[in-house]
């Protein structure tokens, strides 16, 4: 999925294949999709080989419920049938949390609206829950980015904006104990304006990576700095 100007009705609903063994792009997923859909979010969930799509808008700003479910065997799209739904909502986050094998939505909301809301999606039952934290969230906002660190089992957040407001903070979310933490990291990141940033956890050399606007910025956790340190993670593992 995804818009551009330059296309017509302005926006699509493909899907498109990236082989990194022959270098080479294939068109999968031909057959029933999401709608055509921008300001979407997904993730990938390993438990279920599956991509997560959750939301997005159409052309005219409509907001969308669903989640669909895109099999990476078969290529093909399903739309998870689920007995309840988050509020219609664009331009939200999502991760997933490999050790309670959910996806967690946070914020984004129905045009031109935002929230602070979270939600977790368990694409193996098709089930939603709503995550009520046990202090206060960060504050409502779109186009944050979300990325789950492995080894201290815990979500980071950083940035989005909600209307003027331009947010350049960073927050820790720890599944075990629905809490959220506000970190000040002594080096900001600049350019914080820009909605184009992509957050991930290397989990090899134990540190988050931040893409924005061209650059690139890193970020360790380091759980001795942490006020409300997480406790032993020390039997995660895929059960």
């Amino acid at each position: 999925g995804g818009a551009n100007s330059s296309i017509t009705n302005d926006y699509v609903g493909d899907t498109w294949v990236y082989d990194f063994a022959t270098k080479k792009w294939h068109q999968a997923g031909t057959g029933t999709h999401p709608f055509n859909v921008f300001e979407q979010t997904a993730t990938y969930d390993p438990n279920t080989h599956r991509f997560v799509v959750f939301g997005g808008a159409d052309a005219s700003y409509g907001d969308g419920t669903s989640a669909w479910l895109f099999d990476t065997t078969t290529e093909l799209w399903e739309k998870a049938s689920t007995a309840s739904t988050p509020v219609a909502r664009m331009s939200q986050s999502i991760v997933y949390d490999a050790m309670r094998r959910v996806s967690y939505v946070f914020g984004g909301g129905p045009y031109p609206t935002w929230t602070n809301e979270m939600y977790a999606f368990d694409a193996s039952a098709r089930v939603w829950q709503t995550v009520t934290p046990q202090n206060t969230p960060p504050a409502a906002r779109r186009f944050a980015s979300m990325a789950y660190d492995s080894k201290h089992d815990i979500v980071m957040l950083w940035g989005g904006i909600a209307g003027s407001t331009v947010y350049n903070d960073t927050w820790i979310y720890r599944p075990s104990t629905r809490q959220w933490q506000q970190l000040f990291p002594a080096a900001t990141v600049v350019n914080a304006a820009q909605n184009n940033e992509d957050l991930a956890y290397d989990p090899d050399n134990d540190v988050f990576i931040l893409h924005q606007n061209g650059d690139f910025y890193l970020f360790r956790y380091a759980s001795s700095s942490d006020a409300i340190a997480p406790g032993d993670v020390s039997d995660l593992r895929i059960r």
